[in-house]
């Protein structure tokens, strides 16, 4: 290859790769500006054309990205997805601890508030999207296996009860399902406070289903991170900023 050549192919790459960083940067702001007018006026409320309007480009720059609507939505539910998977991966190494229960509850409940629209229109996003309907679906069975790694490591510690009878755990497991998938329409309808008040709030909600199973050892942790949620919320945000 001449030097002519090379320097050729060199300025093709880096053209390449600002093409491709301008492309992320457009799909990242459509992402950001469809999922704040989602979050304020729900999905079918919003048109591509709003979106584009919002973000300061032409509708057929959206479209390019983002053919669809239904595309934004698919996309902004994969996210939400990938921050519970990266939660995951990232939380304390060792046994699931009740002691970090409450933070870990609180950041998935901010994770949830992100993306509320999704949460405020659950049923009918699932009607509407069967790929999100089947990747919801296929997700419960991993979902329950979590639950039990966490029973299991709560009782063997002696934070946690024997099960009285057989099935009463599921049971414990779909109804923080149901309360954790649900909480935030009850909360658009009935709860008056601020977001981080309300955050706090639906955190408490949701780790007191296991009071009623806890040894008093384990109330005693569950108690002691409770009471420390507030400056570990704090401490997080100061990093975040």
């Amino acid at each position: 290859m001449t030097k002519k050549q090379s320097a050729s192919a060199g300025r093709s790459s880096k053209d390449l790769q600002k093409g491709s960083a301008k492309t992320l940067k457009t799909r990242e702001l459509i992402l950001e500006t469809a999922l704040t007018l989602f979050n304020a006026e729900g999905v079918e409320a919003v048109s591509t054309r709003q979106i584009a309007t919002a973000a300061g480009i032409s509708q057929g720059n959206l479209c390019y990205h983002y053919p669809a609507r239904e595309q934004i939505v698919e996309t902004l539910y994969q996210q939400l997805w990938k921050v519970f998977d990266e939660m995951l991966s990232a939380g304390p190494k060792g046994p699931p601890d009740l002691l970090t229960q409450p933070l870990a509850t609180w950041l998935i409940c901010r994770a949830q508030y992100r993306y509320r629209f999704l949460m405020l229109d659950f049923v009918g996003i699932m009607r509407r999207h069967p790929a999100i309907r089947q990747h919801f679906r296929a997700m419960v069975p991993h979902r329950q296996a979590q639950f039990k790694t966490i029973f299991a490591a709560y009782a063997k510690q002696g934070w946690m009860l024997p099960e009285p009878e057989s099935g009463v755990y599921q049971r414990l497991v779909m109804q923080c399902y149901i309360l954790g998938d649900f909480w935030l329409a009850e909360a658009a309808i009935l709860f008056e406070g601020s977001e981080d008040e309300m955050l706090l709030h639906y955190t408490q909600l949701l780790c007191g289903m296991f009071w009623p199973y806890l040894t008093a050892t384990g109330r005693a942790r569950l108690n002691q991170g409770l009471d420390e949620l507030p400056t570990k919320i704090a401490d997080l945000q100061a990093t975040e900023k």
